[in-house]
């Protein structure tokens, strides 16, 4: 009897180690399941990258200043090379798929900007107001992104010295700004990318005493943008 009820647990154990074995091989068998990283799970989840952006940007500009001054009834223009610091703040919503629109603002300081000309005049320091952006923001794939965006600002002069007879004074001068900007991102992680941006400006001046002044510039910025989560 004893015999016979240990041959019985044998005859389980074997049997329940066999069904083990199947089921080890049936799961060897089947691939394992890739779960996408989270990086790129998110990036295709939402699509469309929504909300608070910002960006930092060091650009170079090429000036061309065109002026009237009136109480001589003379006119100059000359050309400047100038460096800037750019930070902006822009807000994206969505239009439908990947694209959508962006409304923000920002403001810029001239670090230095040397005037080719120095007999027209000379520009110590300037920087740009806060003012108002629009433009379309369209979402290329996971890594790239390109904005396309039109601002209207205000820049301000502080230390403009003109030729005679205004050589001794240094003029503060303020003026309307309309640029547009065509901007390319490139995210290198999830909510950090590099801009690669460049901007069209023009800058007008008028003033019925004293002095008109116009100028036109192109910039390359380059800079880093940050998507807040």
């Amino acid at each position: 009897m004893t015999s016979s009820f240990l041959d019985k647990v044998l005859f389980v154990l074997v049997i329940g180690l066999a069904e083990v074995s199947k089921a080890q091989e049936a799961l060897d068998a089947e691939p394992d399941p890739v779960f996408p990283e989270k990086v790129d799970w998110e990036r295709v989840v939402r699509g469309f990258r929504h909300d608070h952006n910002f960006s930092f940007n060091l650009g170079f500009a090429q000036n061309h200043w065109k002026g009237y001054l009136q109480r001589t009834s003379e006119s100059f223009q000359a050309k400047s090379d100038a460096f800037e610091l750019e930070v902006d703040y822009s807000f994206h919503l969505p239009l439908f798929g990947s694209l959508g629109y962006t409304l923000g603002t920002g403001a810029s300081w001239v670090i230095e900007e040397a005037v080719k000309d120095a007999d027209a005049f000379k520009v110590d320091r300037s920087f740009s107001l806060p003012g108002i952006s629009v433009g379309l923001v369209w979402n290329i794939n996971e890594r790239w992104r390109t904005l396309s965006t039109f601002t209207y600002g205000w820049q301000r002069i502080e230390r403009l010295r003109l030729k005679t007879p205004f050589a001794s004074e240094n003029i503060a001068v303020s003026g309307d700004v309309r640029s547009f900007r065509w901007a390319f991102d490139y995210f290198y992680q999830l909510s950090w990318a590099l801009r690669f941006q460049m901007e069209q400006s023009d800058f007008a001046y008028t003033s019925k005493e004293s002095l008109d002044l116009e100028k036109s510039a192109r910039e390359f910025q380059i800079g880093l943008a940050k998507h807040l989560l």
